[in-house]
């Protein structure tokens, strides 16, 4: 037997001599003694188990006060707008959805300048992605905003250098927090169900332009 068996076995030996056992040590006495050492090793492993599965759930709790109240607490983005201007004409502001607005013009060879404006300075981590629709085709647009300090993202170079041809387009970007970006047919809809919003969160925002030659 090991120390710990062997402390077990003597424990179990004064219990019993507590209990008025003065039986001498044979066979039946010893059966006795292991049962005790026997079921005092269950009953220190069930403890251990028990400590063990506690301070599992102690750490999980934690982890959730942490983690999970953190995301339920963090606050909402302030809304972004729209601009975009090609070299000092302005071409589209937010206004009402229920304003007609004529598509603008852009010519091919101008340089088209695109901010998203947060309603308030901001530092909070936020990413955008972008997006082009051609008739009823959207797809990714490879360009990349670059976020200044104070929340603005901006975009300026030639048209034609975005990837822009002659045509009509709508510009289309989506602004969140970047854990969960939501999907190409999830943007989609939301632009056939003229939707500000997106599932966690997400702002959509969209211009139309038309790029003409000079």
């Amino acid at each position: 037997m090991t120390d710990l068996d062997n402390k077990r076995f003597y424990a179990a030996l004064t219990a019993m001599e507590q209990e008025g056992d003065e039986e001498p040590l044979d066979a039946a006495l010893e059966e006795r003694l292991v049962r005790r050492v026997l079921a005092e090793r269950r009953r220190e492993t069930m403890l251990r188990r028990t400590f063990v599965a506690a301070g599992v759930m102690a750490m999980a709790a934690a982890l959730f006060l942490v983690f999970g109240l953190k995301w339920q607490t963090a606050p909402a983005l302030p809304l972004y707008a729209l601009y975009v201007s090609g070299d000092d004409k302005m071409l589209g502001s937010p206004v009402p959805q229920e304003v007609k607005q004529e598509v603008p013009q852009l010519a091919l060879d101008s340089m088209l300048r695109v901010e998203l404006r947060p309603a308030d300075k901001t530092t909070e981590e936020t990413t955008t992605l972008a997006f082009l629709r051609a008739g009823d085709t959207l797809k990714p647009w490879p360009v990349h905003p670059e976020r200044t300090p104070s929340g603005v993202f901006l975009l300026q170079a030639p048209a034609q250098e975005l990837g822009l041809e002659l045509g009509q387009y709508e510009l289309v970007f989506v602004l969140g927090r970047a854990r969960s970006q939501p999907r190409l047919a999830d943007v989609d809809e939301a632009l056939r169900r003229k939707a500000k919003t997106l599932a966690g969160g997400w702002q959509l925002l969209h211009q139309p332009i038309q790029i003409v030659a000079r």
